[in-house]
């Protein structure tokens, strides 16, 4: 063979394998985009490396540290700074809790055992999408692509099983309440124009209020299984904001008015027993514990809405000193402590009307209340990542996080406590 020819097939043996190997790497960077592009929010995972249904277990993209932006802080012991303010969602959410959910031992793997995890599940504004998200590792996945756009409330069962959406028709004119089963084709509508709707903590039923032809306010217990519906509740006042608190009880707060005076009422479901908690506070809501022992409300005394923590068992009332919405807050599991979203300046006098109507917004800081102490402690100004005014706030079941949208865009949030 002379040397020319011998030349020549080293030459393409060399192109050959140049080519071989672009394509090999070209190869590989489209499929490691693909992988991520299977969860948009996957960078934003508060939780760790962030694996999710796309990515099988094992899998090192975007090992580096996750949480979108951090809010850093070294500990007493010098350690290195870490996560604790994250935004979770780069897009709207229209309802979010926290649930414990059955998981594998090992991620990707149907054959192994399984056992109970703190996930947090959220719903997407733009589709209706239903998203998971594991405490422990950040595993994320899409469990639900029903298509059900522009809704602007979305309510799960206790066990994350179903979930209410709340939409406008057509007209723009009549509230649509949809029951859909998570991960299932089926579903069902709920009576048009629901007034308010909340689920109970304890088991699958929900309690929403609707109108009669006489504008009554009538309140319905609704069981998805077997679609039961009883009515238990019914008043000439149909202006009401409800709180499923337990298995039975649902407390009914006059909708607020900074200039009108409101009530509270405990009504259980069961017995239909009626019972006035307070009233004559103008500007008032509120927000209940899970044993129905103690209650925050706020109360507009002409210096913006201030907020109280009720005994209901004692009647003992105390002055927190804050000023902001029982809507900003969410008792903690031992039914003692809770945490409020406090504005950074006062709200004006005409709240909560401004707030709801989305005429004013805030720059929150989350605090720490003691219910039995009256102990108050600043956990964190939620400033330092710009403008958050919070709401919808909620534990996941290790109480290690707290979460909250962020009402000026809905996206959500969460704040690592631990």
């Amino acid at each position: 063979m002379s040397k020319k020819l011998l030349m020549l097939i080293i030459g393409s043996i060399l192109i050959l394998g140049g080519v071989g190997v672009f394509i090999y790497y070209k190869t590989a960077a489209t499929t490691t985009g693909a992988n991520t592009a299977t969860s948009t929010f996957k960078s934003f995972l508060p939780f760790g490396l962030g694996n999710s249904s796309g990515t099988t277990a094992g899998d090192t993209t975007n090992t580096n540290t996750v949480g979108g932006d951090t809010t850093s802080g070294v500990g007493t012991d010098g350690a290195a700074p870490r996560d604790v303010l994250t935004q979770v969602t780069t897009y709207g959410v229209t309802g979010a809790n926290s649930f414990m959910v059955m998981k594998a031992t090992q991620p990707g793997d149907t054959n192994t055992a399984t056992q109970n995890a703190s996930a947090i599940k959220f719903i997407e504004k733009s589709n209706g999408h239903i998203h998971q998200i594991f405490i422990d590792d950040g595993q994320s996945s899409e469990i639900d692509n029903s298509a059900i756009p522009n809704t602007y409330e979305a309510l799960f069962s206790s066990a994350g099983d179903s979930v209410v959406y709340r939409y406008l028709d057509d007209t723009g004119k009549n509230i649509q309440s949809f029951l859909s089963i998570v991960g299932m084709p089926s579903g069902q509508y709920l009576p048009e124009n629901v007034i308010s709707i909340s689920s109970s903590p304890a088991n699958s039923s929900f309690f929403y209020i609707t109108k009669d032809e006489k504008n009554n306010a009538v309140g319905n217990l609704f069981t998805p299984a077997g679609s039961k519906n009883v009515k238990v509740f019914k008043s000439p006042f149909s202006e009401w904001n409800t709180d499923f608190t337990g298995a039975e009880n649902v407390y009914l707060t006059t909708k607020p008015s900074y200039n009108t005076e409101g009530s509270v009422y405990s009504l259980n479901t069961r017995t239909g027993i009626f019972t006035k908690v307070l009233s004559g506070i103008k500007g008032l809501t509120t927000k209940v514990n899970q044993d129905n022992s103690r209650m925050i409300y706020s109360s507009n005394e002409g210096n913006g809405p201030k907020l109280y923590v009720y005994n209901i068992q004692s009647h003992e009332i105390k002055d927190t000193g804050l000023y902001s919405f029982a809507d900003k807050c969410v008792f903690a599991f031992n039914k003692i402590d809770a945490y409020c979203a406090i504005p950074n300046t006062n709200p004006k006098i005409q709240n909560p009307d401004l707030w709801y109507q989305g005429l004013e917004s805030y720059s929150d800081s989350i605090f720490k209340v003691n219910t039995n102490t009256g102990t108050i402690s600043q956990v964190i100004d939620t400033s330092i990542k710009g403008e958050i005014d919070a709401t919808n706030l909620f534990l996941d079941k290790t109480e290690n996080n707290l979460f909250f949208t962020n009402k000026k865009d809905s996206t959500l949030w969460n704040l690592n406590l631990k």
